[in-house]
Protein backbone atom coordinates (compact mmCIF):
# COMPACT_ATOMS: atom_id res chain seq x y z
CA UNK A 1 0.00 0.00 0.00
CA UNK A 2 1.05 3.37 -1.06
CA UNK A 3 1.52 6.13 0.77
CA UNK A 4 -1.49 8.16 -1.21
CA UNK A 5 -3.46 4.72 -0.48
CA UNK A 6 -2.85 4.96 3.29
CA UNK A 7 -3.85 8.38 3.16
CA UNK A 8 -7.08 8.02 1.65
CA UNK A 9 -7.48 5.06 4.65
CA UNK A 10 -7.05 7.86 6.97
CA UNK A 11 -9.12 10.05 5.42
CA UNK A 12 -11.75 7.27 5.60
CA UNK A 13 -11.55 6.68 9.14
CA UNK A 14 -11.52 10.25 10.02
CA UNK A 15 -15.16 10.80 8.36
CA UNK A 16 -16.45 7.52 9.82
CA UNK A 17 -15.16 8.37 13.24
CA UNK A 18 -17.01 12.04 12.87
CA UNK A 19 -20.22 10.73 11.76
CA UNK A 20 -20.19 7.86 14.46
CA UNK A 21 -19.31 10.88 17.16
CA UNK A 22 -22.29 12.74 15.67
CA UNK A 23 -24.54 10.14 15.73
CA UNK A 24 -24.08 9.55 19.47
CA UNK A 25 -24.39 13.25 19.85
CA UNK A 26 -28.22 13.24 18.44
CA UNK A 27 -28.89 10.49 20.64
CA UNK A 28 -27.45 11.61 24.11
CA UNK A 29 -29.44 14.94 23.43
CA UNK A 30 -32.74 13.29 22.30
CA UNK A 31 -32.77 11.24 25.28
CA UNK A 32 -32.21 14.17 27.59
CA UNK A 33 -34.52 16.09 25.75
CA UNK A 34 -37.50 13.16 26.69
CA UNK A 35 -36.50 13.30 29.90
CA UNK A 36 -36.90 17.16 30.52
CA UNK A 37 -39.96 18.82 31.20
CA UNK A 38 -40.70 21.56 28.46
CA UNK A 39 -40.54 25.22 28.75
CA UNK A 40 -44.47 25.63 28.05
CA UNK A 41 -45.32 23.16 30.64
CA UNK A 42 -43.35 24.89 33.13
CA UNK A 43 -44.16 28.27 32.15
CA UNK A 44 -48.07 27.47 32.52
CA UNK A 45 -47.57 25.69 35.61
CA UNK A 46 -45.84 29.10 37.07
CA UNK A 47 -48.44 31.45 35.66
CA UNK A 48 -51.27 29.82 37.05
CA UNK A 49 -49.59 29.46 40.54
CA UNK A 50 -49.03 33.03 40.23
CA UNK A 51 -52.67 34.12 39.31
CA UNK A 52 -54.14 31.98 41.79
CA UNK A 53 -51.69 33.82 44.72
CA UNK A 54 -52.85 37.02 42.55
CA UNK A 55 -56.90 36.16 42.66
CA UNK A 56 -56.53 35.20 46.55
CA UNK A 57 -55.22 38.56 47.35
CA UNK A 58 -58.35 39.71 45.87
CA UNK A 59 -60.37 38.13 47.71
CA UNK A 60 -58.69 38.82 50.98
CA UNK A 61 -57.71 35.47 51.60
CA UNK A 62 -54.46 33.76 53.03
CA UNK A 63 -51.94 32.96 50.63
CA UNK A 64 -49.99 29.78 51.23
CA UNK A 65 -46.75 29.82 48.82
CA UNK A 66 -45.36 26.51 49.21
CA UNK A 67 -44.60 25.67 45.89
CA UNK A 68 -46.41 22.98 43.17
CA UNK A 69 -45.13 21.20 40.19
CA UNK A 70 -42.33 22.56 38.69
CA UNK A 71 -42.60 25.89 40.91
CA UNK A 72 -40.42 26.57 43.62
CA UNK A 73 -40.98 29.32 45.83
CA UNK A 74 -37.65 29.65 47.68
CA UNK A 75 -36.09 29.01 44.97
CA UNK A 76 -37.54 31.85 42.67
CA UNK A 77 -36.63 33.99 45.77
CA UNK A 78 -32.94 33.22 45.92
CA UNK A 79 -32.32 33.68 42.38
CA UNK A 80 -33.87 37.08 42.28
CA UNK A 81 -31.74 37.98 45.68
CA UNK A 82 -28.61 36.60 43.96
CA UNK A 83 -29.12 38.20 40.94
CA UNK A 84 -29.76 41.74 42.37
CA UNK A 85 -27.80 41.70 45.10
CA UNK A 86 -23.59 41.84 44.63
CA UNK A 87 -23.18 41.24 48.82
CA UNK A 88 -25.73 38.33 49.62
CA UNK A 89 -24.65 36.37 46.63
CA UNK A 90 -21.46 35.92 47.93
CA UNK A 91 -22.83 33.42 50.84
CA UNK A 92 -24.14 29.93 50.78
CA UNK A 93 -27.59 30.11 50.27
CA UNK A 94 -29.87 26.64 50.48
CA UNK A 95 -33.30 26.21 50.27
CA UNK A 96 -35.28 23.01 51.72
CA UNK A 97 -38.68 21.33 50.91
CA UNK A 98 -40.59 22.89 54.19
CA UNK A 99 -40.43 24.52 57.14
CA UNK A 100 -40.57 20.80 59.44
CA UNK A 101 -36.92 20.04 57.28
CA UNK A 102 -33.19 20.28 58.31
CA UNK A 103 -31.23 21.87 55.68
CA UNK A 104 -27.80 20.86 55.29
CA UNK A 105 -25.44 23.19 54.35
CA UNK A 106 -22.14 22.50 53.06
CA UNK A 107 -19.02 24.45 53.12
CA UNK A 108 -17.39 25.18 49.51
CA UNK A 109 -13.95 24.39 50.35
CA UNK A 110 -12.22 21.18 50.57
CA UNK A 111 -8.54 22.29 50.16
CA UNK A 112 -5.96 20.84 47.60
CA UNK A 113 -5.11 17.43 46.61
CA UNK A 114 -2.36 15.64 47.97
CA UNK A 115 0.49 13.91 46.17
CA UNK A 116 -0.11 10.71 46.49
CA UNK A 117 3.40 7.82 47.54
CA UNK A 118 3.50 4.91 45.68
CA UNK A 119 3.08 3.02 48.52
CA UNK A 120 -0.83 4.55 47.91
CA UNK A 121 -0.44 6.75 50.95
CA UNK A 122 -1.25 10.66 50.82
CA UNK A 123 -1.72 13.01 53.57
CA UNK A 124 -5.01 14.93 53.45
CA UNK A 125 -5.13 18.28 55.36
CA UNK A 126 -7.63 20.99 56.02
CA UNK A 127 -11.53 19.84 57.30
CA UNK A 128 -12.84 18.34 54.57
CA UNK A 129 -16.33 18.98 53.46
CA UNK A 130 -17.48 20.44 56.87
CA UNK A 131 -21.09 20.92 56.98
CA UNK A 132 -24.08 22.78 59.36
CA UNK A 133 -27.68 22.04 59.88
CA UNK A 134 -29.70 24.87 59.74
CA UNK A 135 -33.13 24.70 60.83
CA UNK A 136 -35.08 27.51 59.89
CA UNK A 137 -37.73 29.39 61.90
CA UNK A 138 -40.26 31.98 61.48
CA UNK A 139 -40.09 35.52 61.10
CA UNK A 140 -42.67 37.95 59.74
CA UNK A 141 -42.95 41.42 58.31
CA UNK A 142 -46.00 43.32 57.25
CA UNK A 143 -45.84 44.00 53.83
CA UNK A 144 -48.17 46.17 51.73
CA UNK A 145 -49.75 45.48 48.04
CA UNK A 146 -51.34 48.12 46.51
CA UNK A 147 -54.23 48.04 44.38
CA UNK A 148 -52.44 48.34 41.19
CA UNK A 149 -50.21 45.79 41.68
CA UNK A 150 -53.22 43.06 42.26
CA UNK A 151 -54.24 44.43 38.85
CA UNK A 152 -51.45 44.10 36.79
CA UNK A 153 -50.98 41.12 34.29
CA UNK A 154 -49.82 38.01 35.88
CA UNK A 155 -46.48 38.51 34.18
CA UNK A 156 -46.00 41.69 35.72
CA UNK A 157 -47.78 40.36 39.15
CA UNK A 158 -45.20 37.84 39.60
CA UNK A 159 -41.88 40.25 39.01
CA UNK A 160 -44.13 42.64 41.36
CA UNK A 161 -44.34 40.10 44.26
CA UNK A 162 -40.89 39.09 44.01
CA UNK A 163 -39.66 42.81 44.18
CA UNK A 164 -41.39 43.09 47.21
CA UNK A 165 -40.67 39.87 49.16
CA UNK A 166 -37.12 39.87 47.77
CA UNK A 167 -36.35 43.24 49.31
CA UNK A 168 -37.98 42.33 52.23
CA UNK A 169 -36.22 38.85 52.39
CA UNK A 170 -32.48 40.78 51.38
CA UNK A 171 -32.50 43.07 54.12
CA UNK A 172 -33.65 40.07 56.74
CA UNK A 173 -31.12 38.05 55.71
CA UNK A 174 -28.24 40.76 56.04
CA UNK A 175 -29.01 42.19 59.41
CA UNK A 176 -29.12 38.02 60.82
CA UNK A 177 -25.84 37.84 59.40
CA UNK A 178 -23.75 40.37 60.49
CA UNK A 179 -25.88 41.11 63.96
CA UNK A 180 -27.48 37.56 64.50
CA UNK A 181 -30.84 37.09 65.64
CA UNK A 182 -31.92 34.72 68.58
CA UNK A 183 -32.60 31.61 67.40
CA UNK A 184 -32.90 32.34 64.19
CA UNK A 185 -29.25 33.53 62.85
CA UNK A 186 -25.69 33.16 64.74
CA UNK A 187 -23.43 36.64 63.87
CA UNK A 188 -21.07 36.24 61.73
CA UNK A 189 -18.44 36.84 63.96
CA UNK A 190 -19.67 34.72 66.48
CA UNK A 191 -16.91 32.41 67.07
CA UNK A 192 -14.39 34.10 64.90
CA UNK A 193 -10.46 34.00 65.38
CA UNK A 194 -8.99 37.44 66.73
CA UNK A 195 -6.57 39.41 64.90
CA UNK A 196 -5.30 42.08 67.86
CA UNK A 197 -3.70 45.34 66.80
CA UNK A 198 -2.63 48.31 68.78
CA UNK A 199 -5.16 51.34 66.27
CA UNK A 200 -7.08 51.38 63.57
CA UNK A 201 -4.82 52.34 61.23
CA UNK A 202 -3.83 50.95 57.24
CA UNK A 203 -1.36 48.72 58.83
CA UNK A 204 -3.74 47.11 61.30
CA UNK A 205 -6.39 46.23 58.01
CA UNK A 206 -3.28 45.22 56.42
CA UNK A 207 -2.57 42.55 59.40
CA UNK A 208 -6.35 41.17 59.18
CA UNK A 209 -6.07 41.37 54.97
CA UNK A 210 -2.92 39.07 55.29
CA UNK A 211 -4.06 37.03 58.19
CA UNK A 212 -7.58 35.72 55.90
CA UNK A 213 -5.43 35.59 52.70
CA UNK A 214 -3.33 32.83 54.12
CA UNK A 215 -6.42 30.97 55.14
CA UNK A 216 -7.88 31.66 51.77
CA UNK A 217 -8.11 33.04 48.12
CA UNK A 218 -11.78 33.99 48.43
CA UNK A 219 -11.50 36.11 51.07
CA UNK A 220 -12.79 39.91 51.80
CA UNK A 221 -12.75 41.86 54.95
CA UNK A 222 -15.98 43.48 55.62
CA UNK A 223 -16.67 46.96 57.05
CA UNK A 224 -19.28 49.71 58.17
CA UNK A 225 -18.98 52.65 56.10
CA UNK A 226 -18.82 54.47 58.96
CA UNK A 227 -15.76 52.66 60.75
CA UNK A 228 -14.18 52.52 56.99
CA UNK A 229 -13.72 56.54 57.23
CA UNK A 230 -12.59 56.60 60.45
CA UNK A 231 -9.22 54.50 59.30
CA UNK A 232 -6.78 57.32 59.18
CA UNK A 233 -2.99 57.58 58.05
CA UNK A 234 -0.59 56.95 61.06
CA UNK A 235 2.06 59.01 59.61
CA UNK A 236 4.31 56.16 58.69
CA UNK A 237 5.07 56.04 55.04
CA UNK A 238 3.73 52.21 55.06
CA UNK A 239 0.58 53.72 56.01
CA UNK A 240 0.09 56.40 53.23
CA UNK A 241 0.86 53.47 50.61
CA UNK A 242 -1.61 51.08 52.00
CA UNK A 243 -4.06 54.34 52.50
CA UNK A 244 -3.62 55.21 49.04
CA UNK A 245 -4.55 51.18 47.44
CA UNK A 246 -7.34 51.04 50.27
CA UNK A 247 -8.60 54.15 48.66
CA UNK A 248 -8.27 53.74 45.46
CA UNK A 249 -9.16 49.99 44.58
CA UNK A 250 -11.53 49.39 48.05
CA UNK A 251 -8.65 46.12 48.58
CA UNK A 252 -5.69 45.65 50.80
CA UNK A 253 -2.74 43.68 49.91
CA UNK A 254 -5.25 41.97 46.81
CA UNK A 255 -8.30 41.07 49.67
CA UNK A 256 -11.49 43.26 49.05
CA UNK A 257 -12.66 45.80 51.60
CA UNK A 258 -16.51 44.95 51.31
CA UNK A 259 -18.61 48.26 52.71
CA UNK A 260 -21.91 47.65 54.09
CA UNK A 261 -24.56 49.53 56.01
CA UNK A 262 -25.41 46.30 58.15
CA UNK A 263 -22.14 45.26 59.27
CA UNK A 264 -22.42 46.90 62.79
CA UNK A 265 -19.50 49.74 63.41
CA UNK A 266 -17.68 47.77 65.75
CA UNK A 267 -16.99 44.89 63.58
CA UNK A 268 -14.40 44.11 60.88
CA UNK A 269 -14.48 40.85 60.01
CA UNK A 270 -12.64 39.17 57.25
CA UNK A 271 -12.91 35.62 55.78
CA UNK A 272 -14.60 33.22 52.74
CA UNK A 273 -18.52 34.71 52.81
CA UNK A 274 -19.51 31.20 51.22
CA UNK A 275 -18.16 29.85 54.86
CA UNK A 276 -21.56 31.07 55.62
CA UNK A 277 -24.58 28.85 55.36
CA UNK A 278 -28.25 29.99 55.11
CA UNK A 279 -31.41 27.88 54.89
CA UNK A 280 -34.69 29.16 53.53
CA UNK A 281 -37.71 26.95 54.06
CA UNK A 282 -40.07 26.63 50.73
CA UNK A 283 -42.77 28.01 52.79
CA UNK A 284 -44.52 31.07 53.43
CA UNK A 285 -47.86 32.52 54.03
CA UNK A 286 -49.25 35.77 53.66
CA UNK A 287 -52.37 36.43 55.61
CA UNK A 288 -54.20 39.61 55.20
CA UNK A 289 -54.77 42.38 57.65
CA UNK A 290 -57.75 44.87 57.87
CA UNK A 291 -56.80 48.48 56.26
CA UNK A 292 -59.39 51.16 56.75
CA UNK A 293 -59.62 53.92 54.12
CA UNK A 294 -57.30 52.55 52.30
CA UNK A 295 -57.14 50.37 48.77
CA UNK A 296 -53.60 48.76 49.70
CA UNK A 297 -53.33 45.76 51.20
CA UNK A 298 -51.72 44.84 54.04
CA UNK A 299 -50.30 41.17 54.83
CA UNK A 300 -48.26 39.66 57.54
CA UNK A 301 -45.67 37.61 55.75
CA UNK A 302 -44.12 35.08 57.58
CA UNK A 303 -40.75 33.33 56.18
CA UNK A 304 -38.83 30.61 57.78
CA UNK A 305 -35.06 31.11 57.92
CA UNK A 306 -31.68 30.68 59.80
CA UNK A 307 -28.15 31.00 59.15
CA UNK A 308 -24.91 30.11 60.65
CA UNK A 309 -21.05 30.26 60.06
CA UNK A 310 -20.15 26.87 58.99
CA UNK A 311 -16.67 26.90 60.35
CA UNK A 312 -16.83 29.66 63.02
CA UNK A 313 -13.04 29.88 63.46
CA UNK A 314 -12.16 30.29 60.09
CA UNK A 315 -13.77 33.62 59.97
CA UNK A 316 -11.34 36.85 61.54
CA UNK A 317 -11.84 39.82 63.42
CA UNK A 318 -10.10 42.64 64.29
CA UNK A 319 -9.84 43.42 67.58
CA UNK A 320 -8.24 46.89 68.55
CA UNK A 321 -6.83 46.93 72.05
Amino acid sequence: MDKKEIQNVIENYKEALAEARSINKAKAQNEALADKPTVENRSAAKAKFYSDIQNSMKENRTVQLNGTGTVNVANELIYALEDKDELLNRFSIHAGASASNVIPVWNNSIGEFAPVAEDGTFTSEGSGLAAVEINPRAMAKSIKVSDETLKLSAVEFESALNKILAGSVRRTILKGIFEGVEGRFTAIDADATAVNATALNPSALQKLALTVASKTDEGVIFMNPAKYGAVVDAGTKKDEILLKQLIETKSIEGVPVVLSPYVPEDVIIAGDPANYGIGLANAMELTPKSTVGSLAKTYDASIYVGGKPIVGADYFKLVIA
